[in-house]
């Protein structure tokens, strides 16, 4: 910050005049005899903050008043930024919460069926396998379907890399609970190889089939079973 007396921000506001980005409000002076800038709030809308090209050779300014208005330019690019981001990440995540909720029980409701077989009449073995099945393919649909969301996250966090605000405050300021949510980088959603959760959830169907197949296999029970 440039440090400045009352008489010079009487003076740079004349210099200044016309010159300033439109979201500022007002210069103010700290404790310190420090240039403050007060700003209007953000929305993200707004064209990227960035100082005239013929600003550098304007001979009408001195130079204090070329580094207030460097700084207040900076300032505003940076709260810019930060507004963008969670412009984009509030439009992104905007049914995130019901897909993620979805996503979750559906995977409960495979594990649930999966963790019964242990206490499966072998009368009902079938019965409870089929559910299983249905149940392993419900949770594959929903992490898909989690994924499609994730990958729009991800892709907005990619691009405002820039901005000063962690993925955390972001989530925070738009209003949301990202507590659990399973999102990777940009490059995880590529279309190379499998998505995130999409992958997970397979590790965990070939893990539940795998132990189905032993139980099958050393029970000698249906090999048709055991072919699952």
């Amino acid at each position: 910050m440039s440090v400045i007396t009352l008489v010079d921000l009487d003076k740079l506001a004349a210099e200044l005049n016309g010159r300033h980005y439109p979201n500022l409000r007002a210069l103010t002076r700290n404790q310190y005899n420090r240039v403050e800038y007060d700003f209007a709030p953000f929305s993200g809308d707004e064209q990227e903050p960035s100082l005239a090209a013929g600003v550098w050779s304007d001979e009408s300014l001195s130079p204090v008043a070329l580094d207030v208005l460097e700084e207040e330019f900076e300032q505003a690019r940076v709260r810019w930024r930060d507004a963008r981001y969670v412009r984009d990440l509030t439009a992104a995540t905007a049914n995130a919460s019901s897909v993620w909720s979805a996503c979750a029980d559906a995977r409960a409701t495979m594990d649930a069926l999966f963790a019964a077989l242990d206490t499966t009449e072998a009368g009902m073995w079938r019965a409870t396998v089929s559910k299983l099945l249905h149940a392993q393919a419900a949770s594959r649909a929903a992490a898909s379907a989690w994924d499609e969301t994730a990958k729009r996250i991800a892709d907005v966090h990619h691009a405002n890399l820039q901005a000063d605000l962690h993925p955390e405050q972001a989530y925070r300021l738009c209003g949301v609970d990202a507590t659990g949510w399973v999102v990777g980088f940009a490059e995880d959603y590529s279309g190379w190889g499998r998505s995130p959760l999409v992958q997970c959830t397979d590790n965990a169907i070939v893990e539940q089939r795998d132990h189905m197949t032993l139980i099958v296999t050393f029970s000698g029970d249906d090999p048709e079973l055991a072919a699952l």
